[in-house]
């Protein structure tokens, strides 16, 4: 392999893969936390672009992380935790909007980490160092919030992963209290599951979750190296994938290293699993993994 080839490729591949969004059109967008840009391929891997890119070394983020993307307008979301902002783009890399600065106040974030797009063109940020969740309007502008530091119900330690059902219910991932919770789209709450530890029905340090266009909740248990999946009625956890022990293994047997965003989609979990730096690909009619090939 040439010098030549090696660079393409390596400009071409996640470093840190954090979260992945789909744009409906079978595209796969996948935030890199350490080159701070988007990477887009099409379903088969194929490397199509980079968003946010000014030059090899240079992006226009400082720290993205949390993507979600709106298809009804087509704009992508991007977390820029570092900045300490949304910024809004087209699905052509244009930015549109860039929203909030560091604060207390509504509308401005410390920290924050995830997003959730719903199907108004409305959109929930996880304000992970003011420990609360902040609701904005198509246009950036804050609705309302909740949230505080603690570890009662209604109440966040480092929250990081969000989704939303088919009727609006939020599930949010509180990673330190090794739990998810869930609230109405007014904020109310409604129920949790989940605790510290490595077993069935437990979590350490969750991060990603997924609920897909069926309403399957989907949660990655990064510490214990795990997807697990959550039945909405019993509310029981279960894993799904993996052994519990770290690797880069496919099949119907496979491993992870800290899996981090998760994106479901008809008979497809999309998977960022961060410490292999590689995305991989669930099939639920089988549940055989395989790991995209990026070229």
């Amino acid at each position: 392999m040439t010098a030549g080839v090696r660079e393409q490729r390596a400009s071409q591949t996640a470093a840190a893969p954090i979260a992945i969004a789909l744009d409906g059109a079978g595209q796969i967008y996948v935030s890199d936390s350490v080159r701070s840009r988007i990477f887009v391929f099409n379903s088969e891997g194929k490397f199509l672009r980079t968003i946010g890119s000014l030059s090899k070394t240079e992006s226009i983020f400082k720290r993205c992380t949390g993507i979600a993307i709106d298809q009804k307008r087509e704009r992508l979301y991007v977390v820029d935790t570092v900045a300490m902002k949304v910024i809004v783009l087209g699905l052509d890399g244009k930015v549109i909007q860039r929203i909030g600065e560091r604060g207390l106040d509504p509308g401005k974030f410390n920290f924050p980490t995830q997003i959730a797009v719903a199907p108004d063109s409305t959109f929930w940020v996880v304000d992970s160092l003011n420990f609360r969740v902040q609701h904005f309007d198509s246009e950036g502008k804050v609705i309302n919030g909740f949230g505080r530091l603690g570890d009662g119900l209604g109440e966040f330690d480092k929250a990081k992963g969000i989704s939303l059902d088919s009727h609006g219910n939020l599930y949010i991932v509180d990673s330190y209290r090794d739990r998810v919770q869930v609230y109405t789209p007014e904020g109310r709450f409604l129920f949790f599951f989940g605790h510290t530890g490595p077993a069935e029905g437990q979590f350490y340090l969750p991060t990603g979750i997924a609920v897909d266009n069926q309403d399957r909740i989907y949660v990655a248990d990064s510490y214990n190296h795990k997807i697990k999946t959550v039945d909405p009625k019993t509310r029981a956890v279960k894993t799904f994938l993996g052994d519990g022990k770290k690797g880069l293994e496919d099949g119907p047997k496979p491993r992870f290293h800290e899996p981090n965003g998760l994106a479901g989609w008809g008979d497809k979990l999309f998977i960022a699993d961060t410490n292999n730096h590689a995305i991989r690909v669930c099939d639920l009619k089988t549940g055989a993994v395989t790991s995209l090939k990026i070229e």
